[in-house]
């Protein structure tokens, strides 16, 4: 029971000890305002995590990780190094290409609206920014003919 209790012990270790944790800020260029929702992964993996209401972040990434992607719609994709064992970082983001025209069907049909043989709705992207609601899903209600928009309880 001790042996196992122990290499228990060590298996732990090991991996508390192959990590390292960096914490920082993700902000806009422009206003400076925080990031809510960002993107941080290391790359080349899946270790991940967002930014908080006050655009921070904290992420136990592996000793041997030397860089860091930040991401976030309507932005361009930063990579950030911390190959010099950095444990805190700040980021700026770069507003990049806004997004384009989307058409969602329930069909699963792909192609231009110009090409579809039935009527469509258009929302607009400003509409869109000018709500006051952090959830896309909420955003969209009522703005849509025909579209439900539900919410499972647990």
């Amino acid at each position: 029971m001790k042996f196992k209790l122990i290499t228990l012990f060590l298996v732990i270790a090991q991996f508390a000890i192959a990590q390292r944790t960096v914490k920082g800020l993700v902000s806009e260029a422009g206003s400076k305002a925080p990031i809510i929702g960002a993107a941080v992964v290391v790359k080349g993996t899946t270790v991940g995590t967002v930014t908080d209401a006050n655009g921070a972040f904290s992420l136990d990434v592996p000793k041997d990780a030397t860089t860091l992607m930040v991401s976030f719609v309507g932005f361009t994709e930063q990579a950030v190094s911390i190959a010099n064992g950095a444990s805190s970082v700040n980021v700026v983001l770069v507003e990049g290409a806004a997004l384009g025209e989307v058409v969602v069907t329930a069909l699963g049909i792909e192609g231009k609206k110009s090409q579809l043989s039935y009527a469509t709705q258009r929302l607009d992207n400003k509409e869109i920014n000018q709500a006051r609601v952090g959830d896309v899903a909420q955003q969209l209600a009522g703005r849509v003919p025909g579209l439900n928009i539900g919410t499972n309880s647990s």
